[in-house]
């Protein structure tokens, strides 16, 4: 009887998978993860497999470990393996952020495996070096090929997908941060549409992963709806979401995030540490590093504190991850979502959401960036703004009494939450993230409600704490006293010295009188001198080395003339300006009244000649002819 077909997802197959990876990856003493060889194993048998695990347990590996076992049978084949090993194996990955590309892209290195993000920026850098990297990709020359989900509709990657060398070789399709894949695909990421349509036109060789640290039941229904995963056709692993070296904490906001100014997180300036402060807009990263850029004396704001966003270059952000890596270098970040997207940066020890994320998803995704050194302890701490927490209490008040309890309040308030106006500001919160707001006004532990919301495996008591969980590091509801305790015990500061910011210079007042205007100035010069101003203050703020010029938006530096607090340096030129265009608007009105009377005049003699018998009044041409002639005695 001949023995049964080998299957990597046998007991033997998964053994073996362990034996290579463990020889291949020696960055990994104690060999893969459980996870990570089940995964391995089921993407070998060709099987779609999705991998929910948390931020820093490993996810990405699962894109490599194939190539890994791939190229390691290749070079010693064995006799009970009969499966097809292409000659050059390919990776294709999907990643949400261009930036994530590249950081993937250089982690590959280490593994020994050539990568590739597939962008404007290599491909601009092949083409300086006189190659083609269209061309190489078809030549299978890269291991794993990282691209953002617009680029799958490029005449570049059309071209790729449809060589046949390529597609003998291309084994895999990934997805990173597979989360947002359906909610971006309905809204501002179209292109995600067409990542479904991508599978479609690989071979029927290439397997597909999955992955991400956040996805509830129903976002795991609409994921395998849009990729088109049938039940029982796809292998699915959920890890639990828990952290062990992060603490979860949620407080209350004291001051409103439409400032200059953020008290609340003053204290991370004031120690020596690494910290990501999340922000929701371009607008408020850059007014939190402006706040932050204040603590430091001037030559030392920039490696203090920096940027991250979708319009820091990637250079900037090469300097920044430099900055961050140098142990003796305290960095702050201000960033937008950008940073939450799978960068892996290990000595991040305060990630911090200012305000409140999109949703429930990112605010783990955000909080997840901190605590990836295990030897380390860390805090994820989320800022709830004043609005939301007086909504909710309201909402506690409804259904509270002396006799309730915490926990059946929290079940009352969540079922009214789902049911209320979705017109009102407050039911628009994310309901997850709503919950777990809930859970923190209620003094209920953190972690059990977020690992029921995104259902991790672990059947949790409903009213367990961090303790009877068995975890390390306790959430804020669970010790209360947790941030005060973080926030009032600085570390003691090294060089250099924190300064309060400078005082501004006092004005100047001008010596000179500027030529005033008329009174009322016609529309149109009005709009002239708009455009002037607007054009005045665009050249000024390009010509800015500081930190406003380099990062802050144009409106930030220029709201008009009054109150301007750039007055006494650039008040001279902004005279001779006005001056100037003063002059003109006053020369071309003048020019406009003497028009004006001309035309009056003429239309007054018009009228005489009407009146008058044409014998008292003579032509016009006479008059014109006497007046020319030369006066005489």
């Amino acid at each position: 009887m001949a023995p049964p077909p080998f299957a990597w997802r046998s007991d033997a197959g998964k053994t073996l998978v362990r034996e290579i990876l463990t020889e291949c990856i020696p960055q990994w003493p104690s060999g893969p993860r459980p996870f990570q060889v089940e995964a391995t194993a089921h993407l070998l048998d060709n099987e779609p497999t999705l991998l929910i695990a948390a931020t820093s347990s490993g996810k990405t590996a699962i894109f490599f470990c194939s190539l890994l076992v791939l190229r390691h049978l290749a070079k010693h084949p064995r006799p009970n393996i009969s499966v097809r090993i292409p000659a050059k194996p390919v990776v294709l990955v999907v990643t949400p952020l261009v930036e994530l590309g590249n950081n993937h892209a250089l982690e590959m290195s280490s593994f020994g495996l050539r990568a590739v993000s597939l962008n404007a920026a290599t491909l601009k850098k092949a083409r300086d070096e006189q190659r083609n990297l269209i061309a190489e990709i078809q030549r299978c020359e890269w291991s794993m090929v990282f691209l953002s989900a617009e680029r799958l509709t490029s005449k570049d990657v059309n071209n790729v997908l449809r060589d046949e060398f390529f597609r003998q070789n291309v084994v895999m399709l990934g997805i990173d941060e597979a989360h947002v894949l359906v909610p971006w695909s309905q809204s501002f990421r179209k292109a995600y549409k067409h990542v479904s349509e991508l599978r479609l036109r690989l071979p029927r060789q290439c397997t597909l992963a999955v992955v991400t640290a956040t996805l509830t039941p129903a976002g795991l229904a609409k994921l395998c709806a849009e990729l088109d995963l049938k039940p029982n056709k796809y292998h699915c692993i959920r890890q639990s979401v828990q952290r062990p070296t992060v603490h979860t904490i949620l407080a209350n906001i004291g001051h409103s995030l439409t400032t200059a100014s953020f008290p609340d997180i003053s204290w991370i300036f004031e120690r020596d540490t690494k910290a990501v402060v999340f922000c929701g807009s371009l607008d408020l990263a850059w007014r939190v590093g402006l706040f932050g850029w204040g603590h430091y004396p001037p030559g030392h704001q920039h490696s203090r504190v920096r940027l991250w966003s979708s319009i820091t270059s990637a250079q900037y952000n090469r300097e920044t991850l430099a900055l961050f890596a140098d142990p003796t270098k305290p960095t702050v970040i201000a960033a937008t979502v950008a940073f939450g997207m799978g960068m892996n940066v290990p000595n991040i020890k305060f990630s911090i959401n200012l305000g409140l994320p999109a949703t429930l998803e990112d605010l783990v995704q955000q909080n997840g960036r901190a605590g990836r050194d295990p030897e380390a302890t860390a805090s994820g701490i989320t800022y709830i703004p004043t609005a939301t927490i007086t909504a909710l209490k309201d909402d506690i008040k409804h259904f509270n009494d002396e006799s309730s309890n915490p926990l059946d309040v929290y079940k009352k308030v969540v079922k009214f939450s789902q049911t209320r106006s979705s017109k009102t500001t407050e039911a628009k919160l994310d309901s997850n993230l709503r919950a777990l707001i809930l859970a923190h006004l209620l003094g209920l532990c953190l972690e059990r409600v977020k690992n029921g919301i995104l259902g991790s495996p672990k059947d949790d008591p409903p009213n367990a704490t961090c303790d009877e969980l068995g975890r390390r590091l306790k959430c804020s509801s669970c010790d209360p006293g947790l941030l005060a305790a973080l926030t009032t015990s600085p570390s003691a500061p090294t060089s250099p010295a924190l300064l309060p910011p400078p005082p501004p210079p006092a004005a100047k007042p001008f010596p000179m009188t500027a030529t005033s205007l008329p009174h009322s100035l016609p529309k149109k010069f009005k709009e002239n001198l708009t455009l002037w101003l607007d054009r005045f203050a665009l050249e000024k703020w390009n010509k800015m080395t500081t930190s406003e010029g380099a990062f802050g938006p144009v409106k930030r530096f220029w709201k008009g003339t009054s109150g301007w607090q750039y007055i006494d340096k650039h008040g001279i030129a902004l005279f001779d300006l006005l001056t100037k265009l003063i002059e003109m608007y006053k020369s071309s009105i003048q020019e406009a009244k003497d028009i004006t009377k001309k035309k009056a005049a003429a239309t007054r003699e018009r009228a005489k000649r009407k009146l008058l018998p044409a014998f008292l009044y003579p032509p016009l041409t006479c008059i014109n002819r006497c007046e020319s002639r030369p006066q005489g005695p």
